[in-house]
């Protein structure tokens, strides 16, 4: 019980660290595909793909460039975490902001302020180096490092031209810091966080002993949580890895500070232990009280000591016997008991949020985690029809603050929207808090698709028309379309997402995905999509592959009529992806052909393509992890061949020495060999013990112990169930001359 429930607690704790750097993560990820889809808006401006191959500025050259001058200062973006964006254009030598033309080296003296006898080197920088979305710091360019982190992107897009110049988009290192404002550091803990190069982007340390020491001495991204001594100081570490980018972040916290509630666990543990103990020594004596004359003496003294309170008890009251004694601390123990099941029931709604904001941000990637989490959730994954509606609270004339009166304000009203989508649909439905002001909300049914789509419409009136009359604020709802896996269901949300935006006069209660304007003006390829496309093809996800692709198609030609040049635009767009994700998959870019997506082929050729493309590495994809797969089982199995002897060698240990689960561990093992682990080590150990058995100076006791068994008497069960006899009865056979 014991070591379940402190595993139970470390589980929570760790649940906990992670959920919250997945968070700031999220966050920043969020700011940075802001980033990088400004760079593509502006990279994908005619004017200025023409602007970038003149030489020799004329008149024109300077028209045009105040047109574009124009068009960069109308760009929407987050301009409280971008502080600045300009484009370097090699062949004449200029400097685009959203403000005026600068030549290059006025630029560089006058707005970036860099050393100046590194000009030379910063020009060399972007004009000789190929930048795809990358990071950079600058800091050799100024004298006590840069505030400025620097994304690069070099243009044109087009891989099959030279690079004629660079977009720059600035943001400051503490709008980075910022985003882990709400993290307490003040114990001594630290954040870090490195490129996909481990080059150190920022480090947040609050405590100053940690300022001179080398901290990525004590980091590692391959395990997400463990425990360092940093400076004699026990620290435990949470670490996760960026999607978008390969960025890997980390947060350090003081054992003491993180383990906290495990203390806790602990101490009321053995609170309760000693409770049972005393509570045992207690019934005992009750027990000899009755049954034994030579032992009322020692029974009357435990009774007076447990209940003689001279300042609470008059000498006028009735004393409670020992039974009432006994049933008052059992109460105690059941209650104690009790607020200790309270205490860990709290923590799952927490893990509840968790895998839903996984399961609609499309961060799920294999089937066994999805049955896992739908098994938490109580859903099926399968057999059912599911859509998300994206529900958003309203009020005329309102404005929600997110301050303390506004943010107790909307709980009311969220509290209020989930109990009546609770009361319309039932319990089956799944409530996630999107945001400050909506509600993620996944819905599955039996029914009729059509059935289906009309239930959930009347429903939403009804409780828009309930929210109205009894509270006066109502609710503006998307809703995506109606997958048959819950794996999809990350679609579904951002396309309710999608839909909620569109309905921007907000006179409609409900308005579906598939009934808005899709733009024939521009192409569907959110960054988004982009991201899941890459990240199940790096699985070898065949089907959900395919489902992607598929939707692209649908979503562009068939839902939208693309001008010739906006689709081929796309295709650039898609071949990029598929060269991206080759460069993630060793040997790739060597054995696929990327050259047979051609902008001059028909739509359904390049598709067709691309599918059978990704295919391929699909295939490539499995055939790595099975080689991947043999050569861990055989260097397991060869730990185990060396180290049989050990008597504490089982599932547990194998797991942590590989950092793998046990379940993994012991599945894995099954389908690699054919055999279970525990009959695999049995049949090591008896094979050795054969050998052994050959040397008469040696005992079957001695021989149990040397082949790894805590007893003699379980290594001859053992021996007896592999060989169908008993060691001396092998050892005599040997005398005997018998094989």
């Amino acid at each position: 019980m014991y070591s379940i429930g402190v595993d139970v607690v470390r589980d929570e704790i760790k649940q906990s660290n992670l959920f919250m750097l997945n968070e700031a993560k999220d966050t920043i990820d969020h700011e940075l595909k802001t980033i990088q889809s400004l760079s593509y808006q502006i990279a994908r401006n005619p004017k200025l793909n023409q602007l970038i191959k003149i030489k020799k500025p004329t008149g024109k050259f300077y028209l045009d460039a105040k047109d574009i001058i124009y068009q960069l200062s109308s760009y929407t973006t987050n301009l409280n975490f971008i502080d600045n964006y300009y484009v370097y254009l090699k062949n004449s030598d200029y400097i685009i902001t959203c403000d005026t033309l600068y030549s290059t080296p006025l630029f560089y003296k006058q707005v970036l302020e860099y050393h100046p006898d590194q000009y030379a080197d910063w020009c060399e920088l972007l004009e000789n180096h190929s930048f795809q979305g990358d990071f950079l710091s600058f800091d050799e360019f100024t004298s006590e490092g840069s505030k400025m982190i620097t994304y690069v992107q070099s243009i044109p897009l087009s891989y099959n031209e030279d690079f004629a110049g660079a977009i720059c988009i600035e943001f400051n290192k503490m709008n980075l810091i910022n985003t882990f404002s709400n993290i307490d550091l003040r114990e001594g803990g630290f954040i870090y966080i490195e490129n996909k190069y481990e080059e150190p982007i920022v480090a947040i340390v609050e405590n100053p002993d940690l300022l001179h020491t080398n901290l990525k001495s004590y980091l590692t991204s391959d395990i997400n949580y463990y425990s360092r001594d940093i400076n004699n100081e026990k620290m435990i570490i949470t670490s996760v890895t960026s999607d978008l980018n390969d960025w890997n972040y980390y947060i350090a916290l003081p054992s003491k500070v993180a383990l906290t509630k495990l203390d806790y666990y602990q101490k009321l543990y053995i609170m309760i232990m000693g409770a049972f103990i005393f509570m045992g020594i207690v019934v005992a004596t009750l027990l000899t009280y009755k049954n034994s004359k030579p032992l009322l003496m020692i029974a009357k003294q435990l009774k007076d000591f447990i209940r003689d309170d001279e300042n609470n008890i008059s000498k006028d009251q009735d004393k409670p016997d020992a039974l009432d004694l006994i049933g008052s601390s059992v109460e105690q123990l059941i209650s104690q008991n009790t607020n200790l099941q309270k205490n860990l029931k709290k923590q799952k709604p927490f893990l509840y949020a968790a895998y839903l904001d996984k399961l609609l941000k499309g961060l799920i990637y294999n089937r066994t985690e999805l049955d896992a989490i739908a098994n938490y959730l109580k859903v099926n994954s399968f057999d059912e029809k599911f859509l998300v509606l994206y529900v958003q609270i309203y009020k005329e004339d309102t404005i929600f603050d997110i301050d303390q009166e506004g943010i107790r304000q909307m709980a009311m009203y969220k509290a209020i929207v989930k109990n009546l989508f609770h009361c319309y649909f039932g319990e089956k439905i799944l409530i996630h808090e999107s945001d400050h002001q909506a509600l993620g909300i996944i819905i599955s049914s039996n029914e009729e698709i059509k059935i289906f789509i009309e239930e959930t419409e009347q429903k939403i009136e009804a409780i828009n028309y309930e929210l109205m009359q009894e509270y006066s604020f109502k609710i503006i709802v998307g809703g995506g379309d109606i997958y048959y896996d819950l794996m999809n269901t990350w679609q579904s949300y951002e396309q309710a997402s999608e839909a909620i935006n569109y309905n921007i006069v907000k006179d409609h209660v409900l308005i579906w995905y598939s009934t808005i304007p899709k733009n024939s003006d521009t192409y569907y390829y959110p960054l988004d999509l982009e991201q899941h496309f890459i990240n199940f093809v790096r699985l070898g996800d065949r089907k959900q592959v395919r489902a992607i692709l598929q939707r692209i198609y649908d979503e562009n030609f068939l839902q939208r009529s693309l001008s010739l040049s906006m689709t081929k635009y796309f295709i650039s767009d898609l071949k990029s992806s598929m060269v991206k994700m080759a460069s993630m998959i060793p040997n790739a870019v060597e054995l696929i052909d990327f050259t047979k997506i051609d902008k001059n082929n028909s739509i359904k050729e390049n598709f067709e393509i691309v599918e059978d493309l990704c295919m391929k590495l699909c295939d490539l994809v499995h055939s790595r992890t099975k080689n991947q797969r043999n050569q861990l089982i055989s260097t397991i199995q060869t730990y185990i061949n060396d180290n049989y002897m050990d008597s504490n060698l089982g599932l547990n240990k194998i797991a942590n020495k590989f950092n793998i689960s046990e379940g993994y561990f012991s599945q894995l093992f099954k389908e690699e060999t054919g055999v279970n682990f525990v009959d695999y080590l049995e049949k090591i150990r008896i094979n050795q013990s054969l050998e052994l058995l050959k040397d008469e100076t040696l005992s079957i006791n001695s021989i149990s112990g040397m082949v790894g068994y805590n007893s003699a008497q379980s290594f001859r069960r053992a021996f007896k169930r592999v060989c169908g006899t008993s060691p001396t009865g092998v050892r005599n056979n040997y005398r005997a001359g018998i094989k």
